[in-house]
């Protein structure tokens, strides 16, 4: 079992290491302002909150202090979404995040391109997934049923916690991918690796109808086969508990899916590269050329997660998540996160467009 100090304690250690975080990147402007001496109070009182208060009372402070957070890492991303700023390889974007999108009107009214809207929906995507196999893991481990055995309890938790900047980081480090080399001419990220793989290199509104027909039957053909296997994924290896379709696809309580679903999600380039792509997948199309080349970096790999700082900031609400007694009242919190996180970080970002 995992002690209650244990839990305290790395929610504690991942709340400072958040703040430091968040608190670097507004220093830049040299001025102490309410939203830093916000930072500090909330800070101040998860530990207060960790140490000293009772279970209704700790859980209140801990899911304010989760809404802040987010709310802070919404507006510093926007800000850096409207100022179409590219990504620098090693510099702040590593910590704090650069989503790499040119958040503007276009001539035909979009503010993504093609490839900025891939890149969102992978990369919302791919947390998502992380986030569905963490809160699966942690399940597990309350039912004491054998998984990651080659691992203490406590070892285990810090795992599954970690398991945000665990998988980024195998991922984009991609050792693997310069073993195979696919001789691309442009860098193969996992956002173009995903793209590449749904669309099958089509593009949507060229002057040959074909290629864009293809590009729709093709797009709608691998994302319904890929939420299949993700409805598998999660009917089979929480024993119903979490179920869609059960009456027609069945359920069951394996560790194997859970064991194929990490393994992908920390060799996602390389299966992708590997297996699924073929040759006329990594040919540079039109719209790649003039990319930012200092996306292959592997500090632009990072950042368009969010940075670690984001990183960190799901493994925080999944440690907080995780605390709350009752799969409904975890719900109810999950939502309630949700909904006054995007709210209010809208009324930061208007708040600060106001100065």
């Amino acid at each position: 079992m995992i002690s209650t100090e244990y839990k305290n304690t790395l929610t504690s250690v991942l709340a400072v290491v958040i703040t430091i975080i968040i608190m670097i990147q507004q220093l830049d402007t040299a001025v102490i302002d309410k939203w830093m001496i916000g930072n500090v109070i909330i800070l101040s009182s998860v530990i207060v909150a960790e140490t000293s208060l009772d279970y209704n009372k700790k859980m209140l402070v801990l899911i304010i202090s989760v809404t802040w957070i987010g709310a802070t890492l919404i507006q510093q991303l926007s800000k850096k979404a409207t100022e179409n700023k590219d990504c620098k390889g090693w510099s702040w974007d590593f910590l704090n995040g650069n989503p790499m999108i040119k958040w503007k009107k276009d001539g035909d009214g979009d503010y993504l391109t093609q490839n900025e809207r891939a890149m969102v929906f992978f990369v919302l995507s791919y947390l998502f997934t992380v986030i569905m196999l963490m809160i699966i893991l942690l399940s597990k481990m309350d039912s004491e049923v054998p998984i990651l055995g080659f691992l203490n309890d406590n070892l285990k938790y810090l795992f599954v916690i970690m398991l945000p900047i665990i998988v980024v980081f195998v991922n984009e480090i991609n050792i693997l991918s310069s073993i195979y080399g696919s001789g691309s001419s442009i860098p193969m990220t996992s956002d173009v690796l995903f793209n590449r793989l749904v669309t099958g290199n089509f593009e949507w509104g060229e002057s040959d109808t074909s290629s864009s027909n293809k590009y729709i039957v093709r797009t709608i053909t691998t994302t319904l086969f890929l939420l299949l296997l993700f409805i598998l994924f999660m009917n089979y290896s929480t024993g119903g508990s979490i179920a869609l379709f059960s009456d027609t696809l069945g359920v069951g309580s394996s560790n194997i899916p859970i064991y194929i679903m990490l393994f992908i999600l920390l060799f996602f380039n390389f299966v992708i590269e590997s297996l699924f792509l073929q040759k006329c997948s990594f040919k540079e199309e039109t719209s790649n050329k003039g990319s930012n080349k200092n996306n292959e970096a592997f500090g632009c790999r990072v950042a368009k997660y969010g940075g670690i700082v984001t990183l960190l900031y799901i493994s925080y609400t999944v440690s907080i998540l995780y605390q709350i007694n009752g799969t409904r009242d975890k719900l109810f919190a999950l939502l309630f996160i949700i909904a006054l996180t995007f709210g209010f970080g809208e009324f930061m970002i208007s708040m600060k467009a106001d100065k």
